[in-house]
C-alpha cells in the first residue's frame, strides 16, 4: 500500500509538471511568439523601399506563425479537452506541426543564403534573389516540406488498450499502420532523414553561410578604413 501510494503521488507529481510545461509555459511562449511574428509582418510590409528584399523575412515571420499555431494545437490543447478527440486531433496536427518546422528551417536557411549572396556575390544577386525568384524559392521549400512530411499524415492511427490490472478505461494513442511500422521507415525516415536534413545539413549550411558573411564584413570594414587612413 505504501508503495501504491508513493507510485500515485509521483505520478500526481509529473502529471502537474507536464501540465505546468505544456499548457502554462508553452502556451504563453508560443502566444507571445505568434503576437511577435504578427508585429514583424506588419511593420515589414509598411517598409515600402525595402519590400522584395525583405520578402524572404515576411515569409520566416508567417511559418514560425504556422508553425506556433501548430505548436498549440499540439501540447497546451492536450490539457483542454478530453483524450479521445485530442488523439484523434493530432492525427493531423503532429504532421503539420513538423511540416511547419521543416519550413521555417529551410526558410530561415534561404535567408542566410540570401544575405551571403548580397553581401559576398552583390553582382549576383538580382540574378539569384530577384523578385520572382525569391517567391519560386520560398514556394519551393513550402511545396517541399509538405511532400517531405507527407507520410506522416497516413502513417499512424488511434488505437485504445485495456490496462490488464482491472481498469475498464480504455486509454488510447497514437500508433504506426501495419504497412508503416518498417525498420526501414522508422529508421530511415523518422530517423536518419529526420536528423539529416532538419539538423546536420541546415546547421552546415547556417554556420558556414554565417562564417564567411562575418568574414566578408570584417574584410570590408578593414578596407574602408585602409582607404580612409589612406586618403587622410
Amino acid at each position: 500500500s505504501v508503495y501504491l501510494a508513493l507510485s500515485s503521488t509521483s505520478e500526481g507529481d509529473e502529471n502537474v509538471f507536464q501540465q505546468s510545461v505544456e499548457l502554462y509555459l508553452i502556451g504563453f511562449i508560443s502566444i507571445l511568439g505568434l503576437i511577435g511574428n504578427f508585429l514583424s509582418l506588419v511593420v515589414l510590409r509598411r517598409d515600402q523601399e525595402r519590400r522584395e528584399s525583405l520578402f524572404l523575412l515576411q515569409a520566416l515571420a508567417l511559418a514560425d506563425g504556422l508553425y506556433l499555431v501548430a505548436a498549440l494545437i499540439r501540447y497546451p490543447l492536450k490539457h483542454l479537452i478530453d483524450e479521445y478527440t485530442y488523439e484523434h486531433i493530432q492525427l493531423g496536427a503532429f504532421p503539420l506541426l513538423k511540416t511547419f518546422q521543416t519550413i521555417c528551417i529551410w526558410t530561415m536557411v534561404l535567408v542566410t543564403i540570401d544575405r551571403y549572396v548580397y553581401v559576398c556575390h552583390p553582382l549576383q544577386s538580382q540574378k539569384h534573389f530577384n523578385r520572382t525568384s525569391r517567391r519560386i524559392w520560398a514556394l519551393g521549400i513550402f511545396v517541399s516540406g509538405v511532400l517531405y512530411n507527407l507520410p506522416r499524415f497516413f502513417d499512424s492511427c488511434i488505437s485504445f488498450f485495456v490496462l490488464p490490472c482491472g481498469s475498464k478505461t480504455p486509454i488510447g494513442g497514437m500508433v504506426f499502420r501495419k504497412a508503416f511500422a518498417t525498420p526501414v521507415y522508422y529508421i530511415f525516415y523518422r530517423h536518419a532523414l529526420y536528423i539529416l536534413l532538419l539538423y546536420a545539413v541546415p546547421l552546415s549550411v547556417l554556420s558556414c553561410m554565417n562564417w564567411r558573411l562575418v568574414r566578408a564584413i570584417r574584410r570590408s570594414r578593414r578596407q574602408h578604413a585602409h582607404c580612409a587612413h589612406t586618403t587622410y
